[in-house]
């Protein structure tokens, strides 16, 4: 029995909100919560008060949270997904980072053969981390909530995955790159233009868009089911992967974003709603997890987590180097596979490479797309295999 009854619909919204309000708050206050991230901060209470008994293992607060805020969050975080932006521009650094989404894939693969037998519902956990180290933690989100993995194994995944991703970005920072290298890869201009106003009109507008996108995918998804046959495995396997709402809703998402780009640029502000809606996510997954179950689960998940960045690194280096792509240009690019492209991007800025800053935020975007397909696909062919 917790404090907080599962009914208190409004106080445990509270709690919910209140909680992503301090873990963005502190990071954006403190450098040690900054170091840790919001995200990290907002799971970590969450299942702090679980296990004390102050919230409720179950809500139909969460349920709203997993089955609305998530699918509603894609399309407003593939507003600046405009595939021909990305190809047209992105030059050297796209191309270092399709490596290293081969290297992720590969390394997961690996990794899975390795420790089958040793981690429970690794078919899941293995999709989630082929998604989130080649676009990040949005990745991560959806793909956890489509194969349902459990609350305690999404959290200690996310405490492996978020102490991997620390040590890999120092191992990054330490690289040395020659002064001048890389230039010419792509020169950025210098924009003044200014953010756009979370206005009325633009948040309506974004979200009716984004629910329209999550409505046709709905009906896709469904659409396909019905009409796959599962008389075979290879059929099952089209069907389960065509019959996923997820997968549509990436797809509709590039393709408004796309035909749609000028107008979006409108609407480029509410990445922040889409992010607000990821944040909720993450307290609800740490809601029902069990701390003795994340620390049993979390070793073994680290090593997981630490063959699949490392193979990132040797496709991304290693090829690289032989297509004589510049090292910069491979940092940023490994960058923006394992942690998506706020952190690609703040690793430019942090190393005065102004000429990959707006290239390190289209190419991630990208990430948020094809980590979803990757993602999928390798999750349920492992199902398949189990």
């Amino acid at each position: 029995m917790s404090l907080i009854n599962k009914n208190d619909t409004w106080l445990i919204l509270f709690v919910v909100i209140g909680t992503v309000a301090l873990g963005v708050w502190l990071e954006k206050k403190y450098k040690w919560a900054a170091k840790l991230s919001a995200v990290v901060i907002i799971l970590f209470l969450a299942i702090i008060f679980s296990n004390i008994n102050l919230i409720p293992t179950e809500s139909g607060v969460y349920d709203f949270v997993w089955d609305y805020c998530l699918p509603l969050s894609l399309p407003l975080l593939l507003f600046k997904s405009d595939i021909r932006k990305i190809c047209k521009e992105s030059g050297q650094l796209l191309l270092a980072y399709f490596i290293g989404a081969i290297g992720t894939v590969v390394g997961t693969l690996v990794s899975y053969v390795i420790f089958k037998n040793s981690i429970n519902e690794l078919a899941g956990i293995s999709a989630m981390m082929t998604g989130t180290y080649i676009g990040g933690s949005v990745n991560f989100a959806v793909l956890a909530s489509n194969f349902k993995v459990s609350a305690s194994s999404i959290s200690a995944a996310t405490i492996a995955d978020n102490l991997n991703m620390a040590i890999y970005f120092v191992i990054l920072l330490a690289i040395p790159v020659k002064a001048g290298a890389g230039k010419g890869v792509y020169e950025a201009k210098k924009s003044e233009k200014k953010h756009n106003e979370l206005t009325l009109k633009n948040l309506v507008t974004g979200m009716a868009i984004s629910a329209f996108v999550v409505a046709i995918s709905d009906f896709a998804a469904k659409f396909f089911v019905r009409i796959m046959p599962t008389s075979n495995g290879v059929f099952e396997s089209i069907s389960a992967l065509c019959g996923n709402r997820y997968l549509w809703i990436t797809t509709f998402s590039v393709v408004v974003a796309t035909l749609f780009a000028k107008k979006l640029e409108e609407l480029e502000e509410l990445q922040e709603v889409g992010i607000f809606f990821i944040y909720c996510f993450m307290f609800v997954i740490g809601a029902p997890a069990s701390i003795e179950e994340i620390v049993k689960n979390s070793p073994l998940l680290f090593l997981f987590a630490l063959i699949i960045v490392a193979f990132n690194m040797l496709f991304t280096f290693g090829i690289g180097s032989i297509l004589r792509i510049d090292r910069k240009t491979l940092i940023i690019a490994s960058n923006a596979n394992v942690g998506g492209p706020t952190t690609a991007a703040s690793m430019a800025i942090t190393k005065g490479w102004d000429d990959l800053v707006g290239l390190a935020l289209l190419v991630g975007c990208l990430g948020y797309v094809i980590g979803n397909y990757f993602g999928l696909i390798i999750g349920n062919m492992l199902m398949q295999l189990q």
